[in-house]
Order: C-alpha cells, then structure tokens, then sequence
C-alpha cells in the first residue's frame, strides 16, 4: 500500500531527525542547554479520516515539569 510506505518514511525521518539533533546537541553545548526532549505520538493511520491532527509543542512545559529530559519515540 502506497500510504502505507508513505507513512513509514515519514516515521523513519522523523528518527533520523531526531538523531541528528541529539548528535549536534552533544556536540554544542548551547543547542544542549536548550534541548528538552522529544516525543513522538503515533496514531492509527486511517485513510480518508474526517478529521487529522499534527502538533508541533516547541515548549518546555513538560521538561520544566518533569525536570529531567523526556525522550518518547514509538
């Protein structure tokens, strides 16, 4: 299924991002004092849903909860 492969690529670099800045993190200690985690929330892909959701949290809010870095990829 085309969609389907789609929707694995999409997965795969979104991985692969998130390796590159965890990468240039450890080697930049200002991208380090800013990063503050990342997760990463998949849905069940549904063809032709009526409604679709995608949301970039740039904040914070849950690190400064927490107080530790969160990483959540699957």
């Amino acid at each position: 299924m085309k969609l389907a492969s789609t929707y694995s690529e999409i997965s795969e670099g979104a991985l692969l991002l998130h390796q590159q800045i965890v990468g240039l993190a450890k080697e930049n200690p200002e991208i380090q004092s800013l990063y503050k985690g990342c997760q990463l929330l998949y849905i069940p892909l549904i063809q032709k849903s009526n409604i679709s959701l995608i949301d970039f949290n740039l904040g914070g809010g849950y690190f400064n909860y927490q107080g530790f870095i969160v990483e959540n990829l699957n």
